[in-house]
């Protein structure tokens, strides 16, 4: 939980399912108004785990915790790093893994690997590229540089689903060993496509949330159907 409030308070809450009694909480906030948490507690299987993040700048001492629920229901702290830090996309959690996009701001933004067991950072992706159809769509000689940015995941039939902040879709091999990019699409080229894409039945959805930078298309709803890939 957290938004905007005044005292700021925010964190992770453990809560009786049956009887709504407070079992016990764990604060996850800087002291400052504006700061919020946008990403999802990420729930580890197999153990009583779940990591917590938020991303905003005074949020530099906190990033990411591993906390760890006990037989006594009571909260208590494995490791912390302030080098994670979602600004709203939820971890995903593969094999042992993290697999998030750090940083609040879009020249922070990179792509991690950390080791759920340790917290130890294994490697970090800004996924750039150059864009040639879209600098010839913009009417521009020079080079225009693409990048996932902010954007998010998806764990799909043995690989990573990403959409970049850009309306970009990606299929991703990620490992402890790295990211290697299988295929990449440009579904459209517009900023702040901070929703994460759903999938159900083979059926991709996407929001995109402003008017592309081409000039070809406002604010939609998409489907895309991934059944015969």
């Amino acid at each position: 939980a957290g938004g905007e409030s005044d005292p700021p308070i925010g964190g992770l809450m453990c809560i009786d399912a049956v009887t709504g009694k407070l079992e016990d909480k764990f604060s996850w906030r800087p002291d400052d108004y504006i700061s919020a948490s946008g990403s999802s507690p990420t729930v580890i299987p197999g153990k009583n785990r779940v990591f917590i993040t938020t991303a905003y700048p005074k949020n530099r001492a906190l990033g990411g915790v591993m906390l760890e629920l006990d037989a006594g229901m009571k909260l208590k702290e494995v490791w912390r790093s302030n080098k994670f830090g979602c600004h709203w996309f939820t971890p995903v959690h593969h094999e042992g893994y993290l697999y998030a996009v750090d940083g609040e701001r879009e020249d922070q933004a990179r792509l991690i690997c950390v080791d759920a067991e340790t917290g130890e950072e294994k490697w970090s992706d800004t996924l750039t590229w150059e864009d040639e159809e879209l600098a010839k769509k913009l009417g521009r000689s020079n080079k225009v540089m693409m990048s996932f940015l902010r954007g998010s995941l998806l764990r799909v039939d043995g690989a990573f689903l990403g959409l970049g902040e850009l309306g970009t879709l990606m299929w991703l091999d990620l490992s402890p060993a790295g990211c290697k990019v299988l295929s990449r699409s440009q579904l459209f080229v517009a900023p702040q496509t901070w929703s994460s894409p759903a999938l159900s039945r083979g059926l991709l959805y996407v929001s995109q949330h402003a008017d592309a930078v081409t000039g070809d298309s406002a604010p939609r709803f998409l489907c895309y159907d991934l059944r015969a890939l």
